[in-house]
This record gives C-alpha cells, sequence and structure tokens, in this order.
C-alpha cells in the first residue's frame, strides 16, 4: 500500500483553491483511497489514516513513510527513526508495523509520480466544484469505489479482484483487537480540522502486505499473547 499527499484544485463557493489530499494505495491491487485534509498536521493525517482503514477494512502489516516529520522526528542510523508518539500509539493501536524509506532513495518510492498523475487526471478534471470539504470527500470516496472495476495495463484482473487477495493477506483489524468502534479513534485522536489551505509537500507511505496464512496466524499469536 502507498500512501502521500498530492494538492488538486477545488472550486469551493468562495473561489478556486489547493487542497491537500492524502492518499492510501496497496501495492498489490493499486486500491486508493483518498481524502482532503484541511491541513497536514498529525492530526489531519491520523484521522485521514483511520478513514483510509474504516474504507479497506483491513490493515497492513507494514506501513512506508518517506520520512515526513509529521510521524517520523529525528531520522536515525540506517532505518531507525525517532516515531511521532502519537503515530507510534496508532500504529500499536491497528497492530501494524511503522516502517520509513532511506532518505534520498527515489528507487523505493517508484509510484508516487504515477498515482499523483492519475488522481489529478482522474479525479481532478475536470476541477471538482462542491460547497465543502465534506462533499468533496464524498465525491473522492465515489471515485476510490469506480475504480474497482478498472483493470490496470498488465493485469488479468481488476483492481477490486485484486484488492480482495490484498485484503486476505493484510491484517483484519478485528482480529487483533484493534477496532471495536472507530469512534473511540476519533475520540482518542485530537482531531482540529480547520481551513483548507495548503503548503504541501509530497511523502509516500509503502505498505507490505505478508501473503501467506502461516505468517498471518503467527501475526495474530503475537498479538493476542
Amino acid at each position: 500500500m502507498a500512501c502521500y499527499s498530492l494538492h488538486i484544485y477545488v472550486d469551493f463557493p468562495e473561489g478556486r483553491r489547493q487542497v491537500s489530499v492524502l492518499l492510501l494505495t496497496w501495492s498489490h491491487s493499486g486500491y486508493r483511497f483518498g481524502v482532503a485534509l484541511p491541513s497536514e498536521q498529525t492530526e489531519a493525517i491520523l484521522a485521514g489514516m483511520v478513514q483510509g482503514l474504516e474504507f479497506f477494512g483491513c490493515v497492513p502489516w507494514e506501513v512506508w513513510w518517506d520520512n515526513p516529520t509529521t510521524v517520523a522526528t529525528a531520522v536515525l542510523e540506517g532505518r531507525q527513526r525517532k516515531v511521532q508518539p502519537r503515530y507510534a500509539a496508532l500504529a500499536s493501536h491497528y497492530c501494524f508495523d511503522p516502517r520509513f524509506c532511506m532518505p534520498a532513495r527515489g528507487n523505493e518510492k517508484p509510484d508516487v509520480e504515477h498515482s499523483v498523475y492519475d488522481l489529478q487526471r482522474d479525479w481532478a478534471t475536470p476541477v471538482p466544484r462542491v460547497q465543502d470539504l465534506a462533499e468533496l470527500n464524498v465525491y473522492l470516496r465515489s471515485c476510490a469505489l469506480a475504480k474497482r472495476d478498472h483493470t490496470m495495463a498488465g493485469k488479468t484482473q481488476t483492481i477490486g479482484e485484486l484488492f480482495e487477495q490484498d485484503q486476505q493477506a493484510g491484517l483484519l483489524a478485528a482480529s487483533c483487537g484493534a477496532v471495536s468502534s472507530l469512534a473511540d479513534h476519533r475520540g482518542a485522536l485530537p482531531i482540529a480540522f480547520s481551513v483548507m489551505i495548503v503548503i504541501g509537500w509530497l511523502w509516500q507511505l509503502f505498505s507490505s502486505s505478508r501473503q501467506t496464512q502461516k505468517r498471518g496466524h503467527e501475526k495474530q499469536t503475537e498479538v493476542h499473547e
């Protein structure tokens, strides 16, 4: 799964402006979820991740970031990072392993430009016209659902069919006791959605799901112990 932030133009009643969109993408199926954020603060990013996990209905074993300071406050030796405490708490709650790309390694982020182009072409052309952030997110969700029936170049199965394999390999949130009520998550996160003004930078998270049932049982056993 890949997650990265980009910016699209949106027409609101008060005029056109750029909006930050957080994308979460499964690397195997290419299935994407996009949510418009009012800011790029940690609280907004974590809230967007929670919405994405709700949408997908499963959790990846590993989540890879490209070292944004909102989730990694310091780059240490190798892949070691000082993880932002609230992000670390979210990772622990959902039972995924927070991982980070090596700095200045473009080969570890191969899908960024392609995904940015796809979103801008497919979801933001023509420029969306909405009343507010809530309506924009309804539109982005509908775009994500529509992609399930598409078949990517070089593939014989649809994105939705490939995503079923991602779901089987991923960790169901309920299986590790991570989600009894996602509303409780939102209550635990100090979410302060404000004005949708974006300065914007691009990051990627890469998440890999383990493909064998055996390793899935091992992970679930560790969590329950």
